[in-house]
């Protein structure tokens, strides 16, 4: 029996890799940064990457930096205008909340988006670089987040690249690919109404938005193609990508073992012949398909008028979920398979549903998500040090409560090894970190040495505020069981000598 892939993505580096990928579409030329939130079954529900406003014409807004504090300068630079990633994450949420959802985001957030952050009840950050810990816009935000007692965490990749590579999926010779798609937009010309649009439209200093962005159709199809990186097949490994009209991604889905099915103990080879027998032998009848994983794992209640991406033409069976589900329109790599049965079944069945079918070809052959760098290119030591990482060296920071195990109490200031407990991990979970060595408690002091006292609250109250908030729901669990167990006990006292009266006078009588 043909036993699964190995080299699959992991769950979190996966999520990361979606977050730098969404990074690709920024337009922003010296900064680019995505953020992914997850729910609690592994759902992505929202992403977002830094940019302009919808609305707002990125050939007329301002991309440099400030470089002074004063008010004209302030205005012609993109710091008043450009929204962040885990803002844009959370505001192109697909489900109802986010409430005890993930946010994985490559720059720590500063003060307004851990606003957002914790007015969403985001329950984790997940982040990969925190370039500006000395800012007072990270003071301000790991504040919040401590007094919040949601936990943070830097996350280490265990490869210092993922590669989302087009050519892996085989396109026949004899198909001829669609142009690329060429991205249009009807560029609205405003009129000036007020002063500071007239300033930054008439400022020298204004820099252009980003050349090399990644187009919206590249930009799902990278994304298929990266969640096919999840898939364990070790022969076939697909993904699929569901949009909607408003280009906000509301479905991804890989081939692979359903849910609860242990993907070591099932078959992975193909049918060695047409026998019954080989059949069942085989991954065939029971894998199931990136596109109906995608359109089972949505995230929102109706899909119908969405794009699916996929990397192969979908079969049959994924056919009839496309035409039920009321997805419009397929945008597929590959169709390798033309000439089989249960493809050519599948174009009739989208031909006669009105369903419109167009393959795509990508402007690049690659696309590179890079961890080794930091995604501002402004930075300095951008670089990480992998010779740490091989040794399972790194920084964990978490205060509160978290899916991290500590061989201690919960909020430690951990520099030790990190490991994953693979006997904790299953077909559809994130193994448990655990975390040992080198421990200490951390106080909020470290993180807000700096912080003016007669602004905020003195670090001695803020300690004490941010290590109650962790076990105040404990000690408010216990002080309810023992009042419970209290009012029963003098509920049976009670009914008790009831009894006994009511025995004594029947007694007497």
């Amino acid at each position: 029996m043909t036993h699964k892939r190995r080299n699959y993505l992991e769950w979190q580096e996966y999520f990361m890799s979606i977050a730098f990928l969404s990074a690709q579409r920024s337009k922003d030329p010296s900064s680019q940064v995505g953020a992914c939130i997850v729910s609690k079954d592994n759902k992505v529900v929202g992403i977002g990457y830094n940019g302009m406003p919808i609305g707002c014409n990125d050939d007329l807004m301002p991309w440099n930096k400030s470089v002074d504090t004063s008010s004209e300068n302030w205005l012609n630079s993109k710091v008043p205008y450009v929204c962040h990633a885990a803002l844009n994450a959370v505001l192109n949420k697909n489900c109802a909340d986010v409430k005890g959802c993930i946010i994985y985001v490559a720059l720590f957030p500063c003060n307004l988006c851990a606003q957002i952050i914790v007015q969403s009840r985001i329950s984790e950050v997940v982040y990969y670089c925190d370039k500006d810990p000395e800012s007072s816009q990270i003071k301000a935000a790991k504040y919040l987040l401590n007094l919040a007692g949601i936990p943070y965490r830097q996350f280490v990749p265990k490869h210092p690249r993922v590669e989302i590579d087009f050519s892996v999926i085989e396109v026949p010779a004899d198909q001829v690919p669609s142009p690329p798609y060429i991205e249009t937009t009807s560029d609205q010309v405003q009129n000036d109404s007020d002063n500071v649009s007239k300033i930054i439209q008439n400022s020298s200093n204004i820099s252009a938005k980003r050349d090399g962005y990644l187009e919206w159709e590249e930009y799902f199809m990278a994304t298929a193609f990266l969640s096919a990186q999840r898939s364990k097949d070790p022969r076939t490994q697909v993904g699929a990508c569901i949009v909607n009209g408003e280009k906000k991604i509301v479905g991804i889905g890989y081939n692979g073992m359903p849910i609860g099915c242990c993907d070591d103990v099932m078959p992975w080879n193909r049918a060695t012949d047409k026998s019954d027998a080989a059949w069942l032998e085989s991954k065939s009848p029971y894998v199931c398909h990136a596109e109906l994983n995608a359109v089972l794992n949505k995230n929102a209640a109706d899909i119908k008028g969405c794009t699916i991406y996929v990397a192969l033409f979908p079969c049959n069976k994924c056919a009839q979920v496309v035409v039920q589900s009321g997805i419009s329109e397929v945008v597929y790599y590959s169709d390798k398979y033309h000439d089989q049965p249960d493809f050519q079944a599948s174009r009739y069945l989208l031909s006669t549903a009105g369903v419109v079918y167009r393959q795509f070809r990508p402007r690049q052959g690659k696309i590179v998500i890079d961890f080794g760098v930091c995604r501002d290119s402004e930075s300095k030591d951008l670089k990480t040090d992998y010779s740490k990482i091989a040794n399972g060296k790194s920084k964990v920071i978490c205060n509160g409560d978290s899916k991290v195990n500590y061989n201690g109490k919960s909020r430690l200031y951990c520099n030790g090894d990190l490991q994953k407990d693979s006997a904790n991990a299953n077909n559809n979970n994130v193994g448990v970190t655990h975390i040992s060595n080198k421990c200490e408690i951390l106080g909020l002091q470290d993180n807000l040495g700096h912080i003016n006292p007669e602004n905020l609250l003195s670090n001695d109250h803020a300690l004490q505020a941010s290590l109650e908030h962790g076990w105040m729901h404990e000690v408010q669990e216990l002080r309810y069981a023992l009042f419970s167990f209290a009012v029963a006990a003098l509920v049976a006292a009670l009914s008790w000598l009831t009894s006994c009266s009511n025995f004594n006078e029947h007694a007497n009588l």
